[in-house]
């Protein structure tokens, strides 16, 4: 129950999106690539949530555990942690994007890094690219609450 949701295709993320719109009442979505790599990054442009140099004990990646690579407890790495406090960007689970593969009808951006990915793969700036019906052991979604203009504090 702890583990992200994975093995679902573009579709299934979509429809959960799209429930849970109807039960909020409110506008639910999957992020675009842009701004999933804006969020796990914070903006800086840096390789990893933590900063610019690797280290395989601060994801959930293939060589930060030992034995067979499995998902783990959402979370479990407070060191994979954006500057603006979103959990495993550089591991756990990689994340369907609503970007469009261009010039590949079908396709996807998927974001982040997962359990069983090698050091490149755990960059921010890295994706892959997935068939819209096709489920991965690896990839999941996370999804984004649209904010209403109400949602701020006015100071005026």
């Amino acid at each position: 129950a702890d583990w992200p949701v994975i093995l679902v295709n573009y579709h299934d993320a979509n429809a959960y999106a799209k429930w849970l719109s109807k039960r909020l009442s409110r506008t639910v979505r999957l992020p675009s690539a842009e701004e999933w790599l804006y969020a796990a990054s914070g903006g800086d442009n840096r390789k990893y949530p933590w900063g610019m140099a690797f280290d395989s004990s601060l994801c959930v990646m293939r060589e930060s555990h030992g034995g067979r690579p499995s998902p783990v407890k959402v979370g479990s790495r407070s060191s994979d942690c954006s500057p603006f406090g979103i959990y495993d960007v550089a591991g756990t689970c990689c994340q369907w994007s609503s970007s469009p593969v261009k010039g590949l009808n079908g396709h996807y951006r998927i974001m982040g890094a997962a359990f069983n990915s090698l050091e490149l793969m755990c960059r921010l700036d890295q994706e892959l690219l997935g068939d819209e019906n096709e489920t991965f052991s690896h990839v999941g979604f996370r999804v984004v609450l649209e904010l209403k203009e109400e949602d701020f504090i006015s100071y005026d």
